[in-house]
Order: C-alpha cells, then structure tokens, then sequence
C-alpha cells in the first residue's frame, strides 16, 4: 500500500481547518523624537456582519531593544454599535517568564504581537470602534516605534 496518498490528504485537512483571515489592520507609527504620548491613541472602526463567527482582536507593538519597561499598560475602550462604550486597562507584556523580550528582537527592534481577545463572538451585527491608549505614569513612552491592531476571522462557531 502506497502511504504517500494518505499523508498527503491529512496534510491537506489540517492546513484547512487551522485557516486565520485577517479581515482588519490598522498601523500607528510613533514620531522617533517625541514617543508615544499618553494623549495619542489609536481608534479603529469596523463594521461586523456575522455573529456566528469566533474572532480574535491582537495588538502589535514594535519597540527599541533598549526600552525601560517590561510592560506598557493600556487604556482600551470598546465602543458597541448601541453607543455604550467599555473602557478596560490591560497590561501588554514585553518580555516572557526569564525575563528576555518575548517576540522577535534583532538588535534594531523588537516585535511582540499580544493577544488582546481570544475566540470572541461580537453580540450584535454593526459598527464597532476600539480605542487603545498608553496608561503608564508617564506621559510619554520613547522607544515604542509602532503600534499594530488586528482583527482575525477565527471561523464559524460550532
């Protein structure tokens, strides 16, 4: 029996069920001279037409190999298409569990993609806005070069 047939056929199946779709990007850079002011957010709309699908919300950060902070704290708001709006302040960690910058690091940048939300349903069919701020106990933060959000189709709910 030629067993090249079914390795081929299993390797087709669990590339196709594991399918992410990037349905949104959004990108800040950050002015080099002058950091990521606490005034300065980035606001991302999108409109959300099926609600029977799981999705994913992640957020980006590429930043100096030499920044000071292990974490940057952030102030996100969700806005629903109701008009109620959530703010939530999260921690997104820079580094793993030894300390070391967790990502992609060469000795120009660094790159570190946090999940923000896994595997969510949105509740209604709309427009939905997020809203994600710098929350440190300062107003600027250098060394943070860019700021990235993603919106990813998960698939259908089963």
């Amino acid at each position: 029996m030629n067993i090249r047939p079914v390795f081929f056929l299993m390797a087709i199946f669990i590339f196709s069920c594991n399918k992410e779709r990037v349905i949104l990007e959004k990108e800040v850079l950050i002015k080099e001279n002058t950091g990521w002011i606490f005034s300065d957010s980035l606001a991302v709309d999108f409109y959300v037409t099926d609600t029977s699908r799981f999705y994913a919300m992640r957020f980006q950060l590429d930043f100096d190999p030499q920044f000071n902070y292990e974490n940057v704290y952030t102030r996100i708001h969700t806005q629903f298409p109701d008009g109620k709006r959530y703010p939530q302040i999260l921690s997104l960690q820079l580094t793993d569990e030894r300390g070391a910058w967790a990502g992609k690091c060469n000795k120009n940048i660094c790159k570190v993609e946090i999940p923000l939300q896994e595997r969510i349903i949105f509740p209604s069919i709309g427009n939905y806005k997020i809203t994600i701020a710098q929350y440190m106990r300062t107003d600027t933060l250098v060394g943070i070069k860019k700021g990235r959000f993603s919106l990813v189709d998960l698939g259908k709910r089963k």
